[in-house]
């Protein structure tokens, strides 16, 4: 009667982690993260997509000179998405170990591990934290998409302008310039809570160096068109809150003089 071999369990485990930015040491360090563990023959490919070609090598150098020699558009020093994985070979009656990390474009990085349920323990233990290690921002809100950003500003504009409207006496504003006022308020701080989401979605960015061994400067810098926005905003603002106690307080001043003429 032939003999049978009862295969061994496998154990599989994904998880998600947003943001991700990483320089060639830091990409290093995680491509032999992915490897610890495996047999010497293990299967090894990392990817990138550039425009409408994958380009697949076996090691990141070999990549990092495939970029290069790319003719497609894009920064060759830069990359925006990167896929490694690393695999052993299959062998009858025992799981088959393997890692695939997918650094995707949209800023979601997905880790699958699978093989023994020890090894996927302990590659989860040792993975998450690099990937969590490397997001720019730790807090997930800082993700979101760049107007949320203004309706945060806004509901802080709405909250400013009740206070400040309770502070100051009911005689410094008439109703209009107090509706006034407040719809300027809107527009001011959607404006520059909009400006500020692209600085904060632009560092969000996948951002991986292949070749760079530090980080570029940190890119917080409004654009030149945000800059002039938020100032025209501001001007107006200003402008409308000085006309509007100007023109109050002239409406009042007159007001007195016709009660002063009365008693006269």
């Amino acid at each position: 009667m032939p003999s049978s071999t009862a295969s061994a369990p496998e154990a599989r485990s994904y998880f998600v982690v947003q943001g991700c930015k990483l320089h060639r040491r830091s990409t290093e360090r995680l491509w032999r993260a992915v490897q610890e563990g495996l047999l010497p023959d293990a299967t090894l490919e990392v990817s990138t997509r550039r425009s409408i070609i994958t380009l697949t090598a076996h090691s990141l150098g070999d990549l990092a000179d495939a970029v290069e020699e790319s003719t497609e558009p894009g920064d060759p020093e830069l990359l925006d998405n990167l896929r490694l994985s690393a695999r052993d070979k299959w062998q009858r009656a025992k799981p088959t170990n393997g890692v695939t990390v997918e650094i995707t474009d949209t800023g979601r990085t997905r880790c699958h591990v699978s093989g023994d349920p020890n090894w996927v323990r302990g590659r989860v233990a040792a993975l998450r934290p690099l990937l969590e290690e490397s997001r720019p921002f730790k807090l997930g809100f800082w993700y979101g998409p760049r107007w949320t950003f203004s309706s945060w500003a806004i509901s802080l504009s709405l909250i400013l302008t009740s206070i400040s409207f309770v502070l100051i006496p009911d005689d410094t504003f008439s109703g209009r310039t107090q509706i006034i006022t407040q719809m300027s308020s809107i527009v001011f701080f959607a404006i520059a809570g909009y400006s500020v989401g692209g600085v904060i979605t632009r560092n969000a960015r996948v951002a991986i160096w292949l070749r760079r061994d530090e980080f570029p400067d940190s890119r917080w810098r409004l654009s030149g068109a945000e800059i002039l926005t938020i100032t025209i905003a501001g001007l107006t603002l200003a402008a409308t809150i000085a006309i509007g106690v100007l023109t109050h307080s002239d409406a009042k001043i007159d007001r007195g003089s016709s009660v002063i003429s009365r008693l006269a």
